[in-house]
């Protein structure tokens, strides 16, 4: 997966007046602040080893303090593949690295696992993981999910008296099973996606509206292949990418987007259908999905 090192976001939004029920958990420690405003910083792949990335910190550093974001959300691969024999502890001083940075931003933040979290999981299982997270004092991740890397984080209005955004955080698993390149990643499990409907409408019932949300995890769903075009390689293509799972080449779609494309996607197996985007497509309500 990409070395992606951070995304920022600004999102702004119009509060609804609606009186929540509650019918779900929605106390939170987060909200938009008096300007309406509520900024996310998004890590992932910083893929560390044993050594401390100097160059990486001070970057990282730098964009936390020139931003100000009010949580940062790590999207996964903390971990590297490129570690062969590593041990528990070691793989436990790489995490350390990267969180001991991140802490010391004094800035609240969240994680989920990526596919080379998953890879150690035998060795360093993803709840040991966690509790990593959880030992700093800035970890802000909550127990209100399916699973250890899945939860939800719903964001106040200026005031306090409303949910105009919620945030999924998402653990999109590792490989799909199957044998050769073509099988991809497995993203989202069925009782991953019951879960995020049952939380949806449990929402909607505590605010009375379905609450617009963002979605933040590390395996892109198959459907961002609408955003990239299959093209023969020539000279005219310079800006074209090579596939590694498929041998195709791809460019940008420019009429579905636009910036520069770093690496073909690594998403969910496009031989499977987790329905993971349909669902988001039933209401409507999520609008924004992030990916590493």
């Amino acid at each position: 997966m990409k070395k992606v090192i951070s995304i920022l976001l600004s999102v702004v939004m119009i509060v609804l007046l609606v009186v929540p029920t509650f019918a779900v958990d929605t106390n939170s420690e987060f909200q938009f602040n008096s300007n309406g405003k509520f900024k996310i910083m998004m890590i992932n792949d910083t893929q560390d080893v044993i050594l401390k990335d100097v160059l990486q910190a001070s970057y990282l550093k730098k964009i936390a303090e020139q931003e100000k974001p009010d949580i940062i959300v790590m999207a996964g691969d903390l971990l590297t593949d490129f570690f062969p024999g590593a041990t528990k502890d070691q793989l436990k001083k790489c995490l350390k690295n990267t969180l001991d940075v991140i802490n010391s931003f004094d800035v609240p933040f969240v994680a989920t696992f990526g596919n080379h979290d998953h890879d150690w999981e035998e060795i360093f299982p993803l709840e040991e993981q966690m509790e990593v997270y959880k030992s700093y004092s800035n970890c802000a991740i909550v127990n209100n999910g399916c699973d250890v890397g899945t939860y939800y984080i719903p964001v106040k209005s200026s005031d306090g008296s409303k949910i105009p955004l919620n945030i999924y955080v998402m653990d999109s698993n590792n490989k799909a099973k199957g044998e050769g390149l073509l099988t991809g990643y497995q993203g989202l499990k069925p009782e991953q996606v019951q879960w995020y409907k049952d939380t949806r409408d449990g929402l909607k019932a505590a605010t009375g509206d379905y609450v617009p949300s963002l979605v933040f995890q590390h395996v892109p769903v198959k459907e961002i292949y609408q955003f990239v075009d299959k093209v023969p390689f020539n000279a005219d293509h310079t800006d074209c990418i090579f596939g590694l799972d498929d041998g195709q080449w791809y460019k940008l779609n420019d009429k579905a987007t636009s910036g520069v494309l770093g690496e073909v996607p690594c998403s969910e197996s496009i031989n499977g259908n987790t329905g993971e985007y349909e669902a988001w497509l039933e209401h409507k309500e999520v609008i924004g999905a992030f990916f590493a």
